[in-house]
């Protein structure tokens, strides 16, 4: 038998409440919120379901193994470390001890829980802090009331209540103040205004809760802001746009007040909020206010707001920066948010499917701004099409494709797409933004980019047309094929490029009608964009964008005497624009997740920019 299961002979184990256990192909599964794990063997779950209950019943380890099988023991020493190692059991008072199963109250509930998530020695010093602190609870209506009730059982001693009485309520101040009297207790303290608090009051306060049914704009963003700027704890639950949303802890460098105003913009709500879900949004607001004096998951969910429906449903949602000119700096660090998905242990996720998780948080159909088209008038044979539509409160709704000749090409080409909408919403709609990644790609299209878009290259770059059946890389005869299906006449390539700046523009014209341009940093790489683009044109006839591809990148006007007669004249030019330097500008006003690299490059010709 092992050390660990020796030095628990005597002790009266039990499995918590909250965990889950079940019967699976693979043995016997455990759960208790984010920990899991599975006990493996075929027939377990008859044995292991007996153990707990022997143990419910107020069997000691040492009297449970008596009664075990030799070849069981082993079994027994691996389920108890399994659920030590996870944090699933309680130590529970000997027969001898006074403890009697079932007597209870809310502050010995409180203790168990930060027993549980602390041990002893930290719970009862953290919550010795918390009952002592002095809480500055701000608002009016059932969220206050359920708040203020909340705060009072889990033992606080003073509170500064300013009762706001600017708009009607539901509950009155007289049903608040008798919530006082039943909870008197020695050095309790209770104080309740009707006016306004001061930057004094917010100074005197450890803590700040902002909890109402109707929100107070101007109020609440005044009081956030004094709470930050004073490093004092800061939650905020009301209703925005008709959506109930306990806000994170507010500070220096978390996502808040001006955040969840912007998105729940976007979806207003319409539905009538009860009094029983205003209740609940209170006591959100005191149990995030609790695990933030008590230090507890603060930084999963630092980025993330709780909501309450009409109908109860509590969820989770994350919380993205707000997406606007001026609203954010160049760079925002990456934001952390509690992981959604249980990803798969027996293969490697595709490139397209790490991005599309990292950026999960704006693709949230509660608070995101991305969505995943579903059009049926888009065609998806014979390329891959992935639109995406980027709905922002104060723009018009834009979309955006991807192509490709599988899902995850032409969804990370949207997803790069859809971001640079982003960036450009964000202070920059006259650069001309590239988003890859890769640096070193990202860095490549961003200079090739920018010099396309410039008068000067298409003026100045040698061009010519290209012998479509010149090109014998597969991709490119595979598109080429394509093309002649939808297109029965002659495809011209025109090129244009200046080799020694890795710049290069390709034109596919059909039936002597532009119909899509791509830039790349090498000349393959313009060229199989632009073809791609082609087939794509064809596909999305039928949608609303049927220019999509044209009014990406419009077509360049060259000069007649730039004209070189063959690729290899083209290539083996010198040709550069005069004085030319070119600085790399990464922006990530956004927020966005490491290896996405965002941003533009910016052209210095004769020294100036």
């Amino acid at each position: 038998m092992s050390d660990w299961i020796d030095g628990y002979d005597s002790a009266y184990l039990k499995l918590k409440s909250y965990v889950y256990f079940g019967e699976t192909d693979q043995g016997v599964f455990f759960e208790a919120g984010a920990n899991s794990f599975v006990l493996r063997g075929a027939g377990l779950y008859p044995i292991v379901s007996k153990i707990l209950q022997h143990m419910d019943n107020g069997q000691s380890i040492e009297q449970i193994k008596a009664h075990l099988p030799d070849k069981l023991k082993g079994l027994f020493s691996t389920l108890l470390r399994s659920l030590h190692d996870k944090n699933m059991l309680h130590a529970l008072p000997g027969p001898d001890s006074d403890y009697v199963p079932g007597q209870h109250s809310l502050a010995s509930e409180l203790k168990l829980f930060a027993e549980d998530q602390l041990g002893s020695a930290a719970a009862s010093e953290a919550l010795g802090r918390w009952q002592h602190s002095r809480i500055m609870l701000v608002g009016q209506g059932m969220a206050l009331k359920s708040c203020f009730k909340a705060l009072l059982d889990s033992g606080i001693r003073t509170v500064d209540l300013f009762w706001d009485e600017s708009v009607p309520s539901r509950v009155g101040r007289d049903e608040v103040e008798s919530l006082i009297e039943p909870t008197q207790r020695a050095g309790f303290q209770v104080e309740i205004y009707s006016r306004d608090p001061t930057q004094q009051d917010v100074q005197a306060a450890d803590a700040v809760l902002l909890v109402s049914d109707h929100c107070r704009t101007p109020l609440f963003k005044a009081l956030q802001a004094q709470a930050g700027q004073q490093h004092k704890p800061c939650i905020v639950a009301s209703v925005f746009s008709g959506r109930a949303m306990c806000l994170p802890e507010i500070n220096s460098d978390s996502v808040g007040f001006a955040e969840a105003a912007y998105w729940a913009a976007l979806r207003p709500e319409q539905a009538d909020l009860s009094p029983a879900a205003l209740s609940i949004l209170g006591c959100i607001a005191a149990q995030r206010m609790l695990f933030c004096a008590l230090k507890i998951d603060n930084q999963a969910w630092r980025h993330s707001v709780s909501l309450v429906s009409p109908y109860l449903d509590i969820s989770t949602h994350p919380l993205v920066p707000v997406i606007g000119a001026g609203q954010m700096p160049p760079e925002l660090p990456a934001l952390s948010y509690p992981d959604q998905f249980q990803l798969p242990d027996d293969r490697e996720l595709a490139e397209y499917e790490i991005y599309k998780i990292q950026l999960q948080p704006w693709f949230d159909p509660q608070l995101g701004c991305l969505e995943l088209g579903n059009d049926d008038a888009i065609e998806q044979m014979p390329l891959f099409q992935f639109p995406v539509r980027i709905c922002l409160p104060d723009r018009e709704t834009q979309h955006v494709l991807g192509w490709g000749v599988n899902l995850a090409e032409s969804g990370l080409m949207a997803l790069s797409h859809a971001l640079e909408v982003l960036l450009q919403a964000s202070g920059y709609p006259d650069q001309p933004l590239v988003v890859a990644f890769d640096a070193t790609q990202w860095e490549r299209q961003a200079g090739a980019r920018a010099l396309a878009v410039n008068p000067e290259f298409s003026q100045s770059a040698p061009w010519t047309w290209l012998n479509p059946d010149s090109l014998t890389d597969a991709k490119s005869q595979m598109l080429l094929r394509l093309l002649r299906y939808r297109h029965q006449g002659e495809v011209k390539i025109q090129l244009i490029g200046l080799s020694k700046m890795d710049a290069y523009v390709a034109q596919i014209s059909l039936g002597g009608q532009w119909i899509a341009s791509a830039s790349g940093s090498s000349y393959l790489e313009a060229v199989q964009e632009a073809l791609g683009r082609s087939c794509s044109h064809f596909q999305i006839q039928k949608t609303g964008q049927p220019g999509y591809w044209k009014n990406r990148l419009p077509a360049l006007e060259v000069s007649a005497g730039k004209k070189v007669e063959s690729l290899e004249a083209l290539l083996g030019n010198d040709a550069a624009l005069p004085e030319l330097a070119i600085e790399y500008v990464r922006v990530n006003p956004c927020g966005f997740p490491p290896g996405v690299y965002g941003g533009y490059a910016r052209l210095k010709m004769g020294g100036v920019l």
